[in-house]
C-alpha cells in the first residue's frame, strides 16, 4: 500500500509540474490582455469582417461595453447567425446592426458608406479587420485590381477615405488597421508589380496587403493627426481565414494542435481592443502586438513610401473625378469671362452702367475674376499633381484672399437682386432689363458647379476625394467648411431666384402696361369716331402713333394725330 501510495506521489511530482508548464505557457500563447475597465456608451463603431474570428469578438466586446457596432460584412446569412450568437452571449440587439459589403467591389463599398453617413452624424471607431490568405490563384476583381490586395487593403482604404470627415467629428476618434506579423515578407507594394499575375503568391499576396496596411495607419496618423490610427498584430488566431485557401482541411486535422498553440478569437481581439478603447495610447501611428508597441518591419518606416502608397491608391481609384471637375470647371470659368467681358463692354457702351449698380458691378465682376482664376489655377495643378502621384496642394495662404473675393462676390450681387427687385416691385423710375441682364452670366457658373458637386458628392460619396481636387477649403476646419459652402451655395440660390422672380415682374408688369395701352386706344378710337360722326363728311386720315417710353423713361399715353 505504501509502495503503491509512493508510486502515485511520485507520478504526482511529473504530473504537476507538466500541468502547471502547459498552463503557463497557454497564457503565454494567448498574449496581452486589454484589462482597462473603459466604457464606450454612446460611441459608434463600425468593425469589418465581423461575422467570424477577431471581429466578431470584436463586435461582442465593444457592445458589452456600450457601444453601437455597424457589423460589415460580405455574406448576409453569415452575418445575421453571427449575431445571433453575440445576442445569445448577452449582447444587446438593438445596437447590433449588419450592413453587407463586398471589400473587393469599390461600388458596394461606396453603398454602404451612403447608408453610414445617413444614419449616423458621426462615427468613432473604424476597425479595419477583414482579410483572405491563400487565394490559390491569380485573380482580379470588378475593378482590375488584383483580389487580395483589394479585399485586405485597398477596399479598406477607400473605406477609410469615406469616413474622414465623418470620424474627424467625433471626440476621439480611432481608426485600427489589423495587420499581420508576416509583413515583413512583402516584396513590393507597387500597384503595376502587385498586379502583375507573374508575381503572385498565396503568402507573397497577403504580406504585401499587411505591409500596406501598417504603411497606410503611419500616414493616417501624419495627415490626420486628430485621429488616433494604429496597427496591430492580432496573434496567430484559431479562426476560419484560410477558408479561401483549400487548405482548411488542416483545422480539423490538427484540431488539438490549434486550440493549444493559437490564440482563441477572443484573444485575439484584445489588441485591437486596446486600440480602440484605451485611455492611454503612446503616440500616434504606432504598430502593436500583444497590446504594447513594437517595431514594424523598416519596410514600413519610410515615410516617403508611405505618403507615394498613400498617393497611388487614391489615384487608382478616382483620378477620374478630378478631370471630371477640371473639365467643368473650365466651362464655368469660359461662362464666367463671358459674362465679365459683357459686363466690361456694356459699362463702356451703356450710359445705364455708369451709375450706382454699373459701380456695384464692376466690383463684382473684379471679384469675380479672381475667383475664377483662383480656382481654375487651383483646380489644374492639383490634378496635375494626381496624375503624377505627388503631395495635394495646401493653399492656406490664399485661403483669405480667396473666401474674401468669393463671399463679397455673392454679397455684391445679393444686394444688386435685391435691389432691382425692390425697383420693379415699387412705382419708382429705374432702368431695369438692361442691367440685371447680366446677373446670370456671373452667377449662374457658381450655382451650376454647387449643384455638380454636390450630385457627384452623392453619386460617390466621396467629398473627401473630390473636393481636396477642386476646391482650396481643403486648408480649413471640416465644419467650418461645411457652412461656408452652404452658405456660399444658397446665396446664389436665392441669387437666381430672385433673379427669375424679377424676370417674371417684369413680364408681368410689361403685358399690364401693354394692356393698358390697348385698352386706352380703344377708347380714343371710339371717341374719335362719334367726333368725326359730327364732322360733315370728306377724305380724312386718321393715326395713332404711341411711344411707350418718354425721355425721361416713364411710359406715356398714345397720341393721336387727324390730318383732313
Amino acid at each position: 500500500m505504501f509502495s503503491s501510495s509512493g508510486c502515485l506521489f511520485c507520478d504526482l511530482l511529473y504530473i504537476i509540474p507538466l500541468i502547471t508548464a502547459f498552463y503557463f505557457l497557454r497564457q503565454y500563447i494567448r498574449g496581452g490582455q486589454f484589462k482597462e475597465n473603459v466604457r464606450a456608451n454612446g460611441k459608434i463603431a463600425v468593425v469589418t469582417g465581423a461575422n467570424s474570428g477577431v471581429g466578431r469578438a470584436l463586435c461582442e466586446e465593444l457592445n458589452k461595453r456600450g457601444a453601437k457596432v455597424y457589423m460589415l460584412c460580405r455574406d448576409e446569412k453569415r452575418a445575421a447567425q453571427a449575431r445571433e450568437q453575440l445576442v445569445e452571449n448577452g449582447c444587446n440587439d438593438s445596437n447590433l446592426l449588419i450592413q453587407t459589403v463586398d471589400l473587393a467591389d469599390f461600388s458596394s463599398i461606396r453603398d454602404v458608406v451612403k447608408i453610414l453617413l445617413t444614419e449616423e452624424s458621426h462615427i468613432d471607431i473604424l476597425i479595419n479587420n477583414a482579410g483572405l490568405l491563400g487565394i490559390p490563384q491569380f485573380e482580379k476583381t470588378k475593378d482590375g485590381v488584383e483580389k487580395t490586395w483589394q479585399s485586405n487593403y485597398l477596399g479598406h482604404f477607400l473605406l477609410t477615405e469615406l469616413l474622414l470627415s465623418s470620424l474627424e467629428k467625433s471626440s476621439d476618434p480611432r481608426i485600427v488597421n489589423v495587420s499581420s506579423i508576416v509583413h515583413p515578407l512583402a516584396d513590393s507594394i507597387d500597384l503595376d508589380y502587385v498586379n502583375n499575375p507573374k508575381n503572385y503568391g498565396r503568402m507573397k499576396a497577403y504580406s504585401r496587403s499587411k505591409l500596406a496596411n501598417i504603411m497606410h495607419s503611419r500616414e493616417l496618423s501624419t495627415r490626420y493627426p486628430k485621429i488616433k490610427s494604429s496597427s496591430c498584430h492580432p496573434g496567430n488566431i484559431n479562426s476560419n481565414i484560410l477558408s479561401t485557401s483549400g487548405w482548411i482541411f488542416l483545422k480539423d486535422i490538427f484540431a488539438p494542435i490549434f486550440w493549444f498553440c493559437f490564440k482563441t478569437e477572443m484573444d485575439g481581439a484584445q489588441t485591437p481592443l486596446h486600440l480602440a478603447l484605451s485611455q492611454h495610447l503612446k503616440g500616434n501611428g504606432l504598430y502593436y502586438s500583444d497590446c504594447v508597441v513594437v517595431e514594424e518591419s523598416e519596410k514600413a518606416r519610410f515615410d516617403g513610401d508611405c505618403v507615394k502608397l498613400y498617393e497611388q491608391s487614391r489615384q487608382s481609384m478616382e483620378l477620374f473625378i478630378p478631370l471630371i471637375y477640371l473639365f467643368i470647371a473650365i466651362i464655368f470659368v469660359c461662362i464666367g469671362v463671358y459674362g465679365n467681358l459683357n459686363v466690361i463692354w456694356a459699362s463702356i457702351r451703356k450710359k445705364e452702367l455708369r451709375g450706382k449698380h454699373g459701380v456695384l458691378l464692376q466690383i463684382f465682376v473684379s471679384f469675380h475674376t479672381i475667383c475664377l482664376l483662383f480656382e481654375l489655377i487651383f483646380t489644374s495643378l492639383n490634378v496635375i499633381n494626381r496624375a503624377y502621384g505627388w503631395t495635394q496642394l495646401n493653399c492656406a495662404k490664399a485661403m483669405s484672399v480667396y473666401m474674401f473675393a468669393l463671399s463679397a462676390q455673392d454679397l455684391l450681387a445679393l444686394i444688386i437682386v435685391a435691389d432691382l427687385l425692390v425697383a420693379i416691385s415699387l412705382p419708382i423710375k429705374h432702368r431695369i432689363w438692361s442691367l440685371s441682364i447680366y446677373i446670370p452670366l456671373v452667377t449662374t457658373p457658381a450655382f451650376i458647379f454647387g449643384i455638380t458637386f454636390v450630385a457627384l458628392s452623392n453619386a460617390y460619396a466621396d467629398p473627401n476625394l473630390i473636393l481636396p481636387a477642386c476646391n482650396p477649403l481643403l486648408s480649413m476646419n471640416t465644419f467650418i467648411a461645411d457652412i461656408w459652402l452652404l452658405c456660399n451655395f444658397g446665396i446664389n440660390a436665392v441669387i437666381l431666384l430672385l433673379y427669375a422672380v424679377i424676370s417674371a415682374l417684369i413680364r408681368v408688369k410689361a403685358g399690364q402696361v401693354a394692356k393698358k395701352v390697348v385698352t386706352q386706344n380703344a377708347c380714343v378710337m371710339r371717341k374719335k369716331t362719334d367726333e368725326q360722326k359730327a364732322i360733315p363728311s370728306r377724305n380724312r386720315t386718321v393715326s395713332i402713333g404711341v411711344a411707350p417710353i418718354d425721355s425721361s423713361n416713364q411710359f406715356v399715353l398714345p397720341q393721336i394725330v387727324v390730318t383732313s
